[in-house]
Order: structure tokens, then C-alpha cells, then sequence
């Protein structure tokens, strides 16, 4: 959507990969046309890692320190502002999910295999593994 709506051809390195920074998108005026922003340098990507787990490391696994806020107005005095300079900040648990949900990054299963857990689990058989990743990924977020 991104090259056809705005003719954003990827990151400006133009290395591609799964944690790239999409531009940010803004649109003072309704009328005119949207402009495009690159993530400033002084936001460098959080890599996941884990002391006691250096394993982790190789798996390459990042974040974005900060979240930007869309579509986010302020009304004050019955005048509404809609480019409020705000952004956000994440919890553990949304970084741990956006990382494991199998319709996100599906990590769940390299993390393990990464730590040398069994993740081939049968019918029946308490998945435990799952929530030793989810133990350990949190201490790394």
C-alpha cells in the first residue's frame, strides 16, 4: 500500500527485512496530499536479548522504542487540534505478543528451538515449553 499510495519504496538503506521502520504518514491539510517521514535516527531499534540466554541473540529479534499515535485529536475549547505532538509508550506483554501471535512474527517456535526445547509437541501433551519462552522473552523485554 505503502509504494502504490505513496511511492514509498522501502527502508532508505534499501536492505529490506522483517523489523523495518514504515514512514511515518502525515496529513496537516484534509485537502491537500499526505507526506511521508522517515523514522529519525535518534529512535535506533531495542534488540531482544537475554544474559543468561545469549541464544536469543541470534535470532535477530528488535522492537521500536517508541509507538506513534495516529489519528489522535485534542479539543480544547471547543477548537479541535488533529496533529497533537504525542506518542506512546508499550508494555511487556504487547511486545511479547506482537513477537509469539502466529498472524504477527510467530516466534514462539524459533525461540524455542533456539533455547533447544522440544516444541514438537503431540495431542494431548501439556505444551509447558510455551510458557517457559514466554517466561524467558519476557525477562528479555
Amino acid at each position: 500500500m505503502l509504494k502504490e499510495r505513496f511511492g514509498w519504496d522501502g527502508p532508505p538503506d534499501g536492505k529490506k527485512g522483517p523489523y523495518d521502520y514504515l514512514p511515518l504518514v502525515v496529513q496537516a491539510d484534509p485537502q491537500g496530499p499526505p507526506e511521508l517521514f522517515e523514522v529519525p535516527s535518534c529512535a535506533p531499534p531495542v534488540h531482544i536479548h537475554h544474559p543468561r540466554y545469549p541464544e536469543l541473540s541470534s535470532l535477530n529479534m528488535q522492537w521500536y522504542p517508541i509507538p506513534a499515535v495516529c489519528a489522535l485529536d485534542l479539543s480544547v475549547g471547543g477548537i479541535v487540534y488533529t496533529a497533537v505532538p504525542f506518542n506512546g509508550w508499550y508494555a511487556s506483554t504487547e511486545v511479547l505478543r506482537d513477537l509469539t501471535d502466529e498472524g504477527r512474527y510467530n516466534m514462539l517456535v524459533p525461540v524455542a528451538k533456539a533455547l533447544g526445547m522440544d516444541a514438537d509437541t503431540k495431542p494431548g501433551e501439556a505444551p509447558f515449553w510455551k510458557d517457559e519462552v514466554m517466561h524467558i522473552l519476557s525477562m528479555a523485554v
